[in-house]
């Protein structure tokens, strides 16, 4: 488990996303789904913080306050959704993410040369509800954020920043809402064992997502999340 987590922070660091999506891809094949979900928000927590910390002065303040406003209906919605749904459509759901996340990066790459079509501002409110209510879910809220961000004439450093910050306070909220509804089931020697992973990947992250293809590294994890996605979807 330590090792799923130090790639998922590395990950996060290099491309500014992965952290739910690599693990919830991963260890439904391990545990309950219920407690993979609850398990990757509060590690999530310490992740993006320290992201967000390191990428303090690139905040699009602006661009994250919309977005945060708009996961204020979703996450409730997610949680929710995580406690009612039969474990099998939450799987599916994670499985069908990634999916359209990895279609989506091919996609994205092939029409890089030409101008990324800007998305109006108001795009934010919904893009938030309906990245909050994954979050919530599932820890997928990914795919809808980088699409929205993506359209805007952001920066690397503020791309990262944007998706840090967001995760971290949707992290924080999911977890605080799962201890509400009797979700979270307490594991200290989990946290002890994975968190220095954790720190040590999103450290050697940061540091690589100034110098390496980030495209390169992020499209042989996506290959592999792609592959666990399809197994996911069609086994529930």
């Amino acid at each position: 488990m330590s090792a799923v987590f130090l790639i998922a922070s590395l990950l996060q660091g290099t491309t500014g996303f992965g952290f739910g999506m690599l693990p919830m891809a991963l260890l439904p094949f391990l545990m309950s789904v219920r407690y993979a979900s609850v398990l990757v928000a509060m590690l999530a927590v310490f992740n993006a913080a320290y992201l967000v910390w390191s990428l303090r002065k690139s905040i699009p303040w602006g661009v994250l306050f919309r977005l945060l406003i708009g996961s204020v209906v979703g996450l409730p919605l997610g949680v929710y959704l995580l406690k009612a749904a039969p474990e099998s459509f939450i799987k599916r759901i994670v499985g069908v993410m990634v999916i359209v996340y990895s279609v989506y990066h091919v996609v994205n790459q092939r029409r890089r040369d030409k101008k990324a079509k800007l998305l109006p501002l108001w795009w934010s409110y919904p893009t938030g509800a309906v990245a909050g209510s994954l979050a919530g879910a599932a820890n997928v809220a990914g795919p809808p954020l980088i699409f929205y961000l993506y359209s805007q004439p952001l920066g690397r450093d503020v791309l990262r920043s944007a998706l840090a910050s967001y995760f971290l306070v949707a992290s924080f909220a999911k977890s605080g809402l799962s201890i509400a509804v009797g979700l979270a089931e307490w594991s200290m020697i989990a946290y002890a064992v994975v968190l220095p992973f954790i720190w040590i990947g999103a450290k050697i992250g940061l540091e690589l997502g100034t110098r390496l293809n980030r495209d390169m590294f992020a499209n042989v994890v996506l290959v592999t999340l792609a592959i666990l996605g399809i197994i996911l979807v069609v086994k529930g």
